[in-house]
């Protein structure tokens, strides 16, 4: 996602303070780029955690994007159609640069794994895909919060945990070993019929796989990027920094997910509360 000339623009609009980045109004529909869906102030990839955790990643950001501007060029993990300037007519994947500021090469996405085995350093986690081709067509859901060793924490491990019970899906979680603290005594045992819990799993073999329904992730850009490749549909859950805008993009410019508000119980029932989507 492009960030490079938004800060100005949100400090020019006095949106939020020049210092920490705090919304100075209450949060409403803004849109910083053509064609980039509504987005809140709220929605900000710095707005995470205590006010100076706050402060210290607006600083970060500011930095960053203060040091961008005298660089040449700045390579994007992005795709040419992400962002389109009506006005201006489009060079592929390069977009003209303007005063003070780089040149874009768009070079996503970065999601084919044909020449890397596994991205990442953790180790997958491989009796999940011989449980996939055990379960029927279209039936399981996919869940994984990505890497962050905690992003969601305990409560929400717990209220989840008890949801995929309650509801009866066959589903594959990615729960990391220190998130497994959160999880209810005896959990695993209880649901072995219905689902298996995983501490990583090799992500784009599961996404292609034909039983998984769907894919209920925390909107990193990755994991968003590998479902689309796959064709599989989102369920959204945002917890920081760029995954709210990538959720955006999900359900209101794209259309191929909806975001849910909770992870527990509603009504008199038990399901995954649906929010905005």
């Amino acid at each position: 996602m492009h960030c490079s000339g938004i800060r100005p623009h949100i400090i020019k609009k006095e949106l939020v303070g020049i210092l920490a980045g705090t919304p100075q109004h209450p949060a409403g529909p803004l849109r910083f780029l053509p064609d980039q869906p509504l987005l809140s102030t709220e929605d900000l990839p710095w707005l995470i955690g205590t006010p100076p955790s706050r402060k210290a990643r607006f600083k970060f950001w500011t930095r960053a994007l203060d040091r961008s501007r005298n660089l040449p060029w700045l390579l994007v993990n992005s795709f040419p159609d992400e962002f389109i300037n009506h006005d201006k007519p489009q060079n592929g994947a390069l977009l003209e640069n303007s005063m003070n500021q780089p040149r874009i090469f768009q070079v996503g996405s970065l999601s084919k794994h044909a020449l890397v085995k596994n991205p990442s350093f953790w180790e997958e986690d491989l009796s999940c895909l011989q449980w996939l081709d055990k379960q029927k067509l279209n039936s399981v859901l996919y869940i994984s919060f990505g890497s962050w060793v905690s992003p969601i924490g305990d409560g929400n491990v717990k209220k989840l945990a008890l949801t995929l019970e309650e509801i009866g899906l066959p589903f594959l979680w990615v729960l990391g070993p220190t998130w497994k603290d959160g999880l209810p005594s005896g959990y695993i045992e209880r649901v072995a019929k219905q689902g298996t819990v995983v501490s990583w799993a090799p992500q784009h073999e599961v996404l292609q796989h034909e039983a998984v329904m769907c894919y209920l992730t925390h909107c990193g850009w990755n994991s968003t990027m590998e479902a689309i490749r796959c064709q599989k549909r989102l369920l959204c859950y945002p917890v920081a920094g760029d995954q709210f805008v990538n959720c955006a993009y999900i359900t209101e410019r794209w259309k191929i997910g909806v975001r849910i508000s909770g992870l527990g119980q509603k009504g008199n029932g038990t399901w995954i509360e649906e929010g905005d989507g």
